[in-house]
């Protein structure tokens, strides 16, 4: 599963000030002087909240053009609640068209008075440089001056600027500072980012599960979808002291109400497996559906990978179409499975061109797997010229990436001279690796190693121990081995 973190991009870009005082929505028919009055009398606070009003159609009929009108008559008067509604509605073109440089220059008017709101407003356009040219120090100053005046927003682009070390040097402790600052005052998405920080755990904060968990769960609580689908993760991850595969589902079905895509596809994991819930798993197949229908890559994969599994739903033709809209997306995994899909010809005609297409596609995204499989292909001349330099180069790829099927694989070229040169201590330490990870093949293959003295010392001990755990997992071949070498007597 993907881990989503909202750290990157700052959030929460324009805020339109609601009013600097409670509002009372049945103002409009009080006794006395009305709101309408005291705005036309000039007064700038009942300017602005008229303009609020118009806005957002509070006891009037929403109209933008009379909010702009009252906004400009606040603004004008030196209002800054007034002066940063004016320069969104410039920056937005809502009631008049866009003026990205009055927008600019409202904006700072308040910002320059020291409204928060409007402070965090400089910071954003700064740093996406709109309407100004890019500047992160700038963006990271205006962050600070919204940030300390006690604005959320501000805190929270302030702890991602340390976060990411943009226009700062990095800072983790500052930036869990800020996002704790942010979080207090309810900001969901620092409650979330903070339970990710502490889910994770690096050099600048030790990892806490139960303080994740808390921030996690404020967050979801109030309807974070994202912090769902966290907290989701986490509980189906975690280890076995706070792994709780029922609580999983409660809060992907929690995010997945809300529309998530990742929570309906971590739904289908789970319902797959059965983890959490005696369901039939064919509400695996429902909730990757749900997903997969609205474009998720991956939970395409994933339904391609259940049409293709042994069992009750198996259906290559449905699998392959699941593969193909995941992989023509660029999901490397799904593009690796397409090109499986052809080269065995389930569900299509048998293709080792085509096949060695989709591999290719996917070792474009150094994806281990694709790069073995493409490499198997030149090694036997499927859908390419036969090429054992080319097959070694690209076992070495997925090799360093510890794939085991890989290593042994290298181990081998290494061995037969194919593609490189003979080199039996590189094939022991391949076939090692390989068998580390207990590939039945890497054992038998580094137990031959020992029994016939190739890149080490004969030692029938150490192929008695190698080719004994292959057959003790059950391998014919290792039986086989096991028995031409006559191992019992060592």
């Amino acid at each position: 599963m993907n881990r989503t973190i909202v750290i990157g991009l700052s959030i929460l870009l324009f805020t339109t000030a609601v009013t600097a005082f409670e509002f009372d929505k049945n103002r409009s028919s009080q006794t006395g002087v009305s709101l309408q009055d005291k705005a036309e009398q000039g007064n700038p606070e009942s300017q602005l909240q008229l303009g609020i009003n118009y806005e957002k159609g509070y006891s009037v009929e929403q109209d933008l053009k009379q909010a702009l009108f009252w906004y400009q008559k606040a603004a004008a008067q030196g209002n800054p609640e007034a002066q940063n509604n004016l320069g969104l509605f410039y920056l937005k073109g809502l009631a008049t068209s866009q003026d990205i440089n009055k927008a600019l220059f409202w904006i700072k008017k308040a910002a320059d008075q020291g409204l928060a709101m409007s402070q965090n407003n400089m910071g954003v356009l700064y740093e996406h440089g709109t309407g100004v040219k890019r500047d992160m120090q700038q963006a990271f100053l205006w962050y600070k001056k919204s940030a300390d005046k006690g604005s959320s927003d501000g805190q929270y682009n302030l702890a991602t600027m340390y976060m990411n070390g943009g226009g700062v040097q990095q800072n983790m402790s500052k930036a869990i500072y800020w996002y704790q600052k942010a979080a207090d005052q309810g900001d969901l998405d620092a409650q979330n980012n903070l339970g990710v920080i502490y889910e994770s755990g690096d050099s600048w904060v030790k990892k806490d599960i139960k303080a994740a968990i808390n921030w996690y769960t404020k967050a979801a609580n109030a309807g974070l979808s994202l912090a769902q689908t966290n907290l989701g993760v986490l509980y189906m991850n975690a280890d076995y002291a706070v792994r709780d595969y029922k609580q999983a589902i409660y809060w992907f079905e929690k995010a997945a109400e809300q529309g998530s895509v990742k929570a309906k596809n971590n739904l289908g994991f789970l319902y797959e497996r059965r983890w959490g819930t005696s369901k039939n798993p064919k509400q695996a197949i429902y909730w990757y559906k749900k997903a997969a229908d609205k474009g998720f890559a991956m939970a395409q994969n994933n339904l391609g990978i259940l049409y293709s599994s042994d069992g009750e739903f198996r259906d290559y033709k449905q699998a392959y179409i699941w593969f193909k809209k995941s992989a023509d997306q660029g999901f490397a995994e799904a593009q690796n499975n397409l090109g499986l899909i052809y080269m065995t010809g389930n569900g299509v005609d048998k293709n080792y061109k085509k096949a060695v297409f989709w591999y290719k596609k996917s070792t474009e995204q150094g994806l281990a797997l694709g790069e073995y499989n493409l490499g198997v292909m030149y090694m036997n001349g499927l859908g390419t010229k036969k090429n054992n330099k080319e097959a070694a180069r690209l076992f070495q790829k997925a090799a360093d990436q510890g794939l085991a099927v890989a290593q042994n694989n290298l181990g081998v070229m290494y061995m037969e001279g194919e593609g490189v040169k003979i080199d039996f201590k590189k094939a022991i330490y391949w076939f090692n690796k390989a068998a580390d990870q207990n590939l039945e093949l890497g054992q038998i293959n580094l137990g031959i190693m020992y029994a016939e003295g190739k890149g080490v010392l004969k030692d029938l001990k150490q192929a008695k121990y190698w080719i004994g755990k292959a057959k003790d997992s059950g391998s014919s071949d290792a039986s086989r081995i096991w028995m031409s070498y006559k191992l019992w007597n060592y």
